[in-house]
């Protein structure tokens, strides 16, 4: 089932807990940007903001826009692992913009550009080189290529679209582009603080496995041997305070990319995909749900009637089709990308599912109200829907209803706060 995401108009929040209680700062931080945000923590006195004005200056002055041609404009006050920054979208003249603007000295962290409209696949101009490329992005990000570390350019489609995906170290941070092939500009970039795990001691670091064992144990779970491998890289890094060795590498038409323990060398996140971008699978070729799930499951060691919130779905990634099959396990959260020809796992991941400690399960609104809350949004009533589906879920501490269903010739998801019935996110997807 191939769909075409319409892009949906209303602002949701992705609400995330910050770290120092003070509840006299979340009426002025709401009144910022026009959003009551709930958190019990804060990190500086509201007066060092630089405010949601200059914000929106920073943002469409890098951007290069006027402020009356913008529409759609969103601002929002936000944390993100105890950082505060404003999270500001808009459209304008055809495309979507979104930045993340530091709250203190207003400098980008972070913009994103991309076309409303999508791009045929078929390019009738020549791609600029590589070099071209790096160029665009260092000149961008401001830095010398004699200050980069770990660089890497990949030639890549973004929904059609020629793009090189370029990343690299340089003094102290983590830098990530997209840069148009076709003339070169910069669609996405990304800039980020190279995380250093304070917890952990130097007593700690020497009981890293090292980058050595981290390559075995990737190796190993992708089944490939070293003399096959191209454009490999591992690098040491952190998340949430814990650290990991990231690797990534091609082999033999795929791209592996690994998360691997960086004190025991257990798997933590895999993911492989095809490095073209292949044909559409002919339907009879398939090996049909029942297969997909048993492979889900003989790979996460778990027995079908143990697992709770089963959802199977046959989908399509830049025209190669798979299996997305998720479902819960005692206290953890499954995810899988099941190759809809030969069975084999593509991606998986598994998560410790985090519960919200501040308000009881018997607070929660429950999956008659969220459902309602969902239909009422789409406009639909309950005797036109198939396919419904509504559970409870956690993520980054919150608690909502994810609520699934077809209408007419579309496909709905959305996200409900569990206890005030709230929107948090939605999609609506034409069904072809």
């Amino acid at each position: 089932m191939r769909t075409t995401t319409i892009k949906q108009q209303l602002p949701y929040w992705k609400r995330k807990p910050a770290r120092i209680a003070a509840a006299a700062f979340l009426l002025a931080a709401s009144m910022t940007c026009g959003h009551f945000y709930q958190s019990q923590h804060v990190l500086a006195a509201e007066a060092s903001y630089i405010g949601e004005a200059k914000a929106k200056a920073a943002a469409l002055s890098h951007a290069g826009v006027k402020e009356a041609n913008v529409t759609n404009y969103r601002c929002r006050l936000d944390y993100d692992d105890g950082y505060t920054h404003y999270e500001i979208d808009f459209t304008c003249k055809g495309y979507e913009y979104e930045y993340e603007i530091d709250s203190m000295d207003g400098s980008v962290i972070k913009s994103e550009k991309e076309k409303l409209s999508k791009v045929s696949s078929s390019q009738s101009s020549t791609y600029i080189k590589k070099s071209a490329a790096k160029t665009a992005a260092l000149n961008h990000a401001g830095v010398k290529v004699k200050n980069i570390q770990h660089y890497r350019c990949k030639l890549d489609y973004d929904d059609g679209a020629a793009v090189y995906e370029i990343d690299f170290d340089s003094k102290g941070y983590e830098y990530e582009y997209e840069i148009d092939a076709l003339d070169g500009s910069v669609l996405k970039s990304k800039k980020e603080k190279l995380a250093v795990s304070p917890s952990h001691s130097a007593d700690a670091d020497t009981s890293r496995i090292g980058k050595k064992k981290a390559q075995t144990a990737a190796f190993t779970h992708a089944g490939v041997t070293a003399k096959n491998v191209q454009n490999y890289r591992c690098k040491l890094d952190y998340d949430d305070g814990y650290p990991v060795y990231e690797i990534d590498f091609d082999c033999r038409g795929y791209e592996y990319d690994y998360e691997i323990d960086a004190l025991d060398g257990s798997v933590l996140k895999s993911k492989k995909e095809m490095i073209t971008d292949a044909v559409s699978n002919q339907a009879g070729t398939y090996i049909g749900e029942e297969k997909a799930k048993a492979a889900a499951l003989s790979h996460a060691g778990v027995k079908e009637k143990n697992i709770t919130g089963y959802r199977c779905k046959l989908d399509y990634d830049d025209g190669y089709s798979q299996y997305e099959i998720d479902f819960t396990y005692g206290n953890y959260e499954y995810e899988y990308e099941i190759d809809s020809i030969d069975g084999s796992i593509l991606k998986h991941e598994k998560e410790k599912i985090k519960k919200t400690p501040s308000k009881q399960d018997n607070a929660y609104i429950g999956e008659t109200k969220a459902t309602t809350a969902a239909l009422s949004h789409a406009g639909v009533s309950k005797s036109k829907v198939r396919k419904l589906k509504c559970e409870l879920a956690h993520d980054d501490g919150q608690t909502f209803y994810e609520v699934e269903f077809e209408s007419g010739k579309y496909e709905y998801e959305y996200e409900i706060d569990a206890f005030d019935g709230s929107i948090l996110k939605f999609e609506k997807d034409l069904d072809d």
